[in-house]
């Protein structure tokens, strides 16, 4: 579990909070009021790969390109900083 200092420093919940203004049912409001970050390096892995596959399917459908650029190149990022 991460530290709860370290969520605030990081803005964490602010973030979280910003992803729960797009959820437009209850039921997706109360899935990202459930998230936490994760420290297992192997659901990390698999969760960035299920961002990689979305962002592709976004790409392939012609949907918000530049919503799949992002998401990758945030998949990208944070493959590099974890020196995955």
């Amino acid at each position: 579990m991460i530290a709860e200092r370290a969520l605030r420093t990081l803005e964490f919940y602010k973030i979280r909070d910003e992803v729960a203004k797009y959820c437009t049912s209850s039921l997706g409001k109360a899935k990202i009021d459930e998230l936490l970050p994760s420290t297992d390096i192997n659901e990390v892995n698999r969760l960035l790969e299920e961002m990689d596959e979305g962002a592709q399917v976004l790409r392939v459908k012609g949907m918000c390109r530049w919503a799949a650029f992002l998401t990758s190149a945030c998949t990208q990022n944070v493959r590099r900083s974890a020196g995955l």
